[in-house]
């Protein structure tokens, strides 16, 4: 009886799969993560490292390959300009030379005999202006010139600029290209030398790259939701846990606070805050990820978390992929409407359960009555 139950249940659990497509990647790491010795831990460590200098790189990649593009499209363009420019210059260039032909073949004299022919003040006083206009076109014509002839140089210039830092991208890009196979290879062959185990490890490999690949995206859209969630909040005085000193005003958020704001939204992915001696732990519990760091002040009133360290399945993540977790979104506490318009953060230290900041005094907000001393 219990080994047709245990039969049904398998069933089912290939039927929703087959059903469902590829099975979940954080379910497949933690169930082989449970039956593997020390040394196979340590090994797939290795090839973690390895997997994840890749991944950088091949982004890397993707982001060089991605510059040389905008680079080529911008020298096309100053090419396009520089040719109207080019053709500007020379039917400017052309345009003064008519006029100076046409002024060498008349002579002073000519204009002299002009103005002397005249046979009134008035038909005097517009020969003269007829005269003047002319030489002040000239002149405008020769500026004009001038200011084409250094919009060209210019350009030329940021074209030649360009193309020196194209041939650099190209040259990073063909380095990385280097690197990223190189690391492939040393992955393959240290695969290879693992013997009869070799598959497994594969194997294991590709489930721990989809699901880092996987919880890259989770973390990033957690972070943009939580950062909302919090900007959205207003705390009473009590959770701030406001005192007052020569030095300005002190807040004391607990974690427990923070971590009722982000269990209070079902959601978002459960996220857990834990703030210890100088520095803060981040952890997505069902996801197996921890990272380590502490907040750094940005303008007035926003923190923003800075991960130092941090591990994923309980394996060290290099700070390259602890950058990568951040690409898309940052991690923010914005305090603004927990602290008011007129707050300025003054500095944040991280203690035993609570984070302490400190805001400086701000006395003509007090006089006005400032939105955080209006709730208290």
């Amino acid at each position: 009886m219990r080994t047709s139950i245990l039969i049904t249940i398998i069933l089912v659990f290939i039927i929703v799969n087959i059903l469902t497509g590829q099975a979940d990647p954080f379910i497949i790491v933690e169930e082989k993560l449970t039956s593997i010795t020390d040394e196979e831990k340590r090994v797939l460590e290795e090839l973690f490292k390895v997997i994840q200098e890749i991944d950088i790189l091949q982004n890397e990649e993707k982001k060089i390959a991605q510059e040389i593009k905008e680079i080529k499209q911008d020298a096309d363009v100053l090419k396009n300009q520089i040719e109207k420019e080019e053709e500007e210059y020379r039917k400017k260039q052309e345009a003064l030379g008519q006029i100076l032909r046409s002024y060498q073949r008349m002579g002073p004299a000519s204009y002299i005999e002009i103005i002397l022919k005249s046979d009134s003040l008035a038909s005097f006083l517009r020969r003269i202006n007829i005269i003047r206009d002319l030489a002040q076109d000239t002149g405008e014509l020769l500026e004009e010139i001038e200011s084409s002839k250094n919009k060209l140089i210019a350009k030329k210039n940021e074209l030649e600029e360009n193309l020196v830092f194209l041939e650099k991208r190209n040259r990073d890009l063909n380095d990385a290209l280097d690197k990223i196979n190189e690391l492939k290879y040393d992955l393959e062959n240290y695969i290879a030398n693992l013997g009869e185990e070799k598959a497994y490890y594969k194997d294991y490999l590709e489930d721990m790259k989809n699901a880092w690949t996987e919880v890259k995206i989770i973390f990033s859209n957690a972070a943009k939701d939580f950062s909302v969630i919090v900007q959205n909040t207003e705390l009473s005085p009590e959770d701030l846990n406001l005192s007052f000193s020569i030095y300005g005003v002190k807040a004391a958020i607990s974690e427990e606070v923070i971590n009722n704001i982000i269990s209070n939204q079902p959601h978002l992915e459960k996220m857990l805050v834990d703030f210890q001696p100088d520095k803060v732990k981040i952890e997505l519990p069902e996801r197996k990820l921890i990272l380590i760091g502490n907040f750094a002040i940005q303008g007035d009133n926003v923190l923003i978390f800075i991960a130092e360290e941090g591990s994923f399945y309980g394996m060290e993540l290099e700070s390259s992929s602890l950058e990568e977790l951040f690409i898309e979104n940052q991690l923010v506490l914005d305090l603004k409407s927990m602290l008011g318009n007129n707050s300025k953060l003054k500095s944040v230290e991280i203690k035993e359960d609570f984070l302490e900041i400190t805001i400086e005094w701000n006395f003509f907000s007090m006089s006005q009555g400032g939105e955080l001393f209006d709730r208290s």
